[in-house]
């Protein structure tokens, strides 16, 4: 396969898992406004969708790293590529917050409504809380990481590919 299918297959990735996350961001911070039936529902499509995150930032990850792609020489150098580096594992790792939140509960969580993620612990409102802000966290670390990306791209076609 050629570099530019590559690279368009990494593209793709990088879109679709920005229109995932974007949708899950913003309805992640409603959740809380709901009534208890409504919420169980949107919460369990928030815990599929952050399943789907993960699959395609993993599938990303390992894309880039089997083909090559995006890869700078002395990139740890460059504070915003770094960046880059640091998202994918946050994201992963978000997912698993997000899967100890979804077991500590007190909703019924069935993300896919098949994955039984309720099941994996009893309810705890006291981890609940805790495990809460740890996912909130994470989601305002993918935000400051997702602004700082934007502007590096909005300068990169300013400067450097504006001016070629």
């Amino acid at each position: 396969m050629d570099k530019r299918t590559q690279y368009t297959i990494a593209k793709t990735l990088h879109w679709l898992a920005f229109v995932l996350i974007t949708f899950n961001v913003l309805g992640g911070w409603r959740l809380g406004n709901f009534e208890t039936e409504t919420r169980q529902i949107l919460v369990g499509l928030h815990a599929g969708v952050g399943i789907l995150i993960f699959l395609f930032m993993a599938g990303r990850w390992w894309w880039r790293r089997s083909n090559r792609l995006y890869a700078p020489k002395n990139w740890w150098r460059k504070p915003l590529l770094l960046g880059q580096w640091v998202f994918y594992p946050i994201l992963i790792v978000q997912t698993f917050i997000g899967i100890a939140l979804a077991a500590v509960i007190d909703l019924d969580i069935n993300a896919f409504g098949f994955l039984p993620f309720s099941a994996l612990a009893p309810n705890s409102a006291d981890q609940e809380a805790w495990v809460r802000m740890i996912h909130a966290s994470a989601a305002w670390s993918v935000l400051a990481l997702i602004t700082l990306h934007t502007f590096d791209k909005i300068r990169w076609f300013y400067t450097e590919k504006g001016g070629n």
